[in-house]
């Protein structure tokens, strides 16, 4: 997740995967099934997702290391697996 700005430091737009909410839905989960998900949260808020109409267990919490240039990674490769996100905190 990763929050723009405009110039006063005013949110503008959240991209999630580096996608808009606009864009088509690029995740299909299907019923009775469970997925683990990685949530990298590099926006100022400690609140910017919403999950309405399903249950979900937070099984780990971590602070990131090296914030700065796991940023400049995503931002660049708009990939996890690319940037070795292990290499942040964010997954043992």
């Amino acid at each position: 997740m990763y929050e723009y700005t405009s110039n006063i430091d005013e949110p503008t737009h959240l991209y999630l995967n580096g996608k808009s909410y606009d864009e088509e839905v690029t995740e299909t989960p299907k019923v009775g099934t469970s997925e683990v998900w990685y949530v990298i949260n590099l926006t100022e808020d400690n609140h910017p997702l919403h999950i309405h109409l399903g249950l979900f267990v937070v099984l780990d919490q971590r602070e990131i290391v090296k914030i700065d240039e796991l940023k400049a990674c995503l931002m660049k490769m708009n990939d996890p697996v690319k940037c070795h996100v292990d290499k942040y905190g964010i997954i043992k």
